[in-house]
């Protein structure tokens, strides 16, 4: 009998993370270039909001967090799947990370009075101060909250460019002991 060497969990979980590191990095390079191609399909957004949602929920059960889905009826959006899911799910894993023992997290889907989509994640974390919020956007930019997390600092910055590359936009508002609101807009379809 041969003897086969096992990789333990901690081996996989590296890999794993050096694995979702690369995907970043060749997401932002190809964003640097112009080069994102986009497989676009209509996307309900409530309903990825719920699967997002439900990733998220064993994770936030780690902290006691509540996550809620209020998602307004047919708000519909032409997107690469993947993408939108990727950048909605970078905004709440950061709710997560920050948000505080108990908590809560509320993710939105809505129409806007111009007729845009928008998804709002909201929560009543640590929240962000002023000095960071000017860097929240940076590549590589990481808070001196998040130094022991093993945050890299692309979440965001990632979550941007997604956004802009279905020509929409991401917005943050933030008070340090209060919480964080991230909101995307996003042409409607």
């Amino acid at each position: 009998l041969h003897s086969f060497p096992t990789r333990r969990s901690s081996d996989l979980l590296e890999s794993d993370k050096m694995s979702e590191l690369l995907d970043k990095l060749l997401l932002i390079a190809r964003a640097d270039r112009n080069k994102i191609t986009l497989n676009k399909e209509l996307i309900d957004l409530g309903l990825t909001a719920e699967v997002i949602a439900a990733m998220y929920q064993k994770q936030a059960e780690g902290k006691n967090i509540s996550i809620k889905v209020n998602a307004e009826e047919e708000v519909y959006i032409s997107g690469d799947l993947s993408l939108i899911e990727s950048m909605i799910g970078n905004l709440v894993s950061n709710a997560v990370k920050y948000g505080k023992e108990g908590g809560n997290i509320v993710i939105e889907t809505a129409k806007t009075k111009e007729g845009d989509a928008s998804v709002t994640v909201k929560d009543d974390g640590i929240g962000i101060d002023d000095e960071a919020i000017s860097h929240i956007w940076d590549r590589f930019y990481t808070s001196s909250e998040s130094n022991d997390d093993g945050s890299m600092g692309l979440g965001l910055p990632i979550a941007r460019y997604i956004a802009e590359a279905h020509n929409g936009s991401i917005d943050v508002t933030s008070r340090p002991e209060e919480g964080t609101t991230f909101t995307v807009i996003l042409p409607a379809d």
